[in-house]
């Protein structure tokens, strides 16, 4: 079963939509690096925005909702790259794929299973266990080809 749908060049089609993506999300993750060592707890992104501004790198340009928009592009780009071609199609990259994807599927499953286990009440988001299975593919199928 061969799912690549895309031509080799969307590559970096999608790089560039996922490098640019996190551009985007360059405030939160310094105010979570800023809040990480003040040890206050914001209920909303706003709050905190408002609490280190003069820290974050766009001075709060974004609201929370250019914030999900950039996590859908960033998953986009994911996907765009994951189902482009690689520049040499063959069956041997086909079943690195196949055991790339289960093998991601089966760490991802069985953390999240473990989480919601040992965890209590964590809030993890559809989103994050998507952007947690695409890059775990990504990574495992990037090691798989460079060991072969």
């Amino acid at each position: 079963m061969n799912l690549q749908v895309f031509p080799n060049w969307c590559k970096k089609l999608g790089i560039s939509l996922c490098v640019l993506s996190f551009l985007g999300g360059f405030d939160s993750f310094l105010i979570g690096y800023y809040s990480a060592g003040d040890k206050i707890t914001f209920t909303d992104y706003t709050t905190a925005i408002e609490y280190y501004r003069d820290q974050t790198l766009f001075k709060g340009y974004f609201n929370e909702t250019m914030i999900a928009l950039f996590n859908i592009l960033i998953l986009i780009g994911m996907l765009i790259y994951m189902l482009s071609k690689e520049s040499v199609e063959d069956d041997f990259i086909n079943k690195l794929r196949l055991e790339s994807y289960q093998l991601a599927f089966f760490i991802i499953t069985s953390l999240t299973l473990i989480l919601d286990i040992f965890g209590g009440s964590l809030d993890i988001s559809v989103d994050t266990v998507i952007f947690l299975l695409l890059s775990s593919y990504l990574i495992i199928f990037a090691i798989k080809k460079r060991t072969v």
